[in-house]
């Protein structure tokens, strides 16, 4: 009998973890999602000025 609670304790154990790291990855997704998005914002941002600056030169 206290090896099947210890079992099934551990099978919960396993299975939060499991969740924990799913969750972990959807927002680590997320957030590279929303910086590269920022990044490319920047960057466009910066060859269209440059481009501007080029053509005034």
């Amino acid at each position: 009998m206290l090896e099947k609670e210890q079992k099934e304790q551990k099978e919960q154990k396993e299975q939060k973890e499991q969740k924990e790291q799913k969750e972990q990855l959807y927002y680590d997704e997320e957030g590279i999602a929303q910086v590269t998005e920022q990044i490319t914002d920047a960057y466009i941002s910066g060859v269209i000025e440059q481009d501007d600056e080029q053509k005034r030169r």
